[in-house]
């Protein structure tokens, strides 16, 4: 449907769902049923009620104060990142991921449960509830308040933590004690690890160093080239969600070991155990990643322990 008027008002129908409404001028409101695609051009879509399952966001507003955005939503986000959109979030859920490539995202409010990927653009949070992961690759962050759950992963070359301080006067310690408002913790800068789980669940920082992740990944690698045959492997992922294409590969070759890694989601400890002889290289995602609820869905999870 595209629409180009003054106004259109969605209730919904028991009939099933739009596939798709495109916004180039005017407004449209969203009191409930299911759209599965919105393209905001110009113009504001307000969603109040009803869900939502994914969209893009170029010139004009989209307003969330209620409903379920279920899907991956695009703001601004092409090959110049030329736009200058705007998505409100005051109320609601939202379980798919943002991808911000320019234009401004605003949370005051709501349940964020999916990630946010800064390219571009500015995000400035206030108030609501943010559990996934906000990887700040370019662009502008504003935390002003709001509960920050997920980790904030800093790729812009700051390279350490906003909060802390270090343990030792020694500067060549790899160790680094870090303060939450919930705990203190050791991060290790050779190893990519984080300890000091508070009742199995990682006690997050405002910002963790970029180069922690591909070190977690390189000492894993390391340690199940050098595991012993017939064991299984075992392993706190602090705050990391997905291991990269070298682990997958060096496990799938190493062929004679498990592997149980520790981690949380949604602030839920959890255990994952992949069987010797699994081919792990086979489940890696277009990115060279696997993420460990998916590892989940394919072994089982079973509740983790500190």
């Amino acid at each position: 449907m595209n629409y180009s008027g003054a106004r259109l008002t969605i209730n919904g129908s028991s009939g099933g769902e739009l596939m798709g409404v495109y916004v180039n001028s005017g407004s449209v409101i969203h009191n409930g049923g299911k759209v599965s695609t919105v393209s905001v051009s110009d113009g504001e879509y307000s969603l109040i009620g009803g869900e939502v399952a994914g969209g893009h966001i170029a010139s004009g507003t989209f307003r969330q104060s209620g409903g379920t955005v279920s899907g991956d939503i695009d703001l601004c986000y092409n090959a110049d990142n030329i736009y200058d959109g705007t998505y409100i979030i005051s109320g609601g859920t939202v379980t798919g991921d943002i991808k911000m490539g320019n234009g401004t995202l605003t949370v005051s409010g709501g349940d964020i449960s999916g990630n946010i990927i800064l390219d571009g653009g500015t995000l400035t949070i206030t108030s609501g509830t943010i559990s996934g992961n906000i990887t700040v690759n370019g662009g502008t962050l504003q935390n002003n308040g709001g509960t920050i759950t997920g980790h904030i992963i800093d790729n812009t070359g700051s390279g350490s933590s906003s909060s802390g301080s270090s343990d030792s006067s020694d500067k060549k310690s790899s160790h680094k004690k870090h303060t939450t408002a919930s705990a203190d913790y050791d991060y290790n800068e050779e190893t990519g690890l984080y300890g000091g789980l508070v009742d199995g669940v990682f006690a997050p920082t405002t910002m963790i160093p970029a180069s922690a992740y591909p070190k977690f990944n390189s000492f894993l690698v390391k340690k199940i080239q050098g595991a012993e045959e017939g064991s299984t492997l075992s392993v706190n992922a602090g705050p990391w969600t997905s291991i990269n294409k070298p682990v997958a590969d060096a496990f799938t070759e190493k062929g004679d070991i498990g592997l149980a890694i520790k981690y949380t989601q949604g602030g839920v400890p959890l255990q994952v155990t992949i069987p010797a002889g699994t081919n792990l290289s086979e489940q890696l995602d277009e990115n060279g990643y696997i993420g460990f609820p998916k590892l989940a869905r394919l072994y089982g999870a079973a509740p983790g322990t500190e």
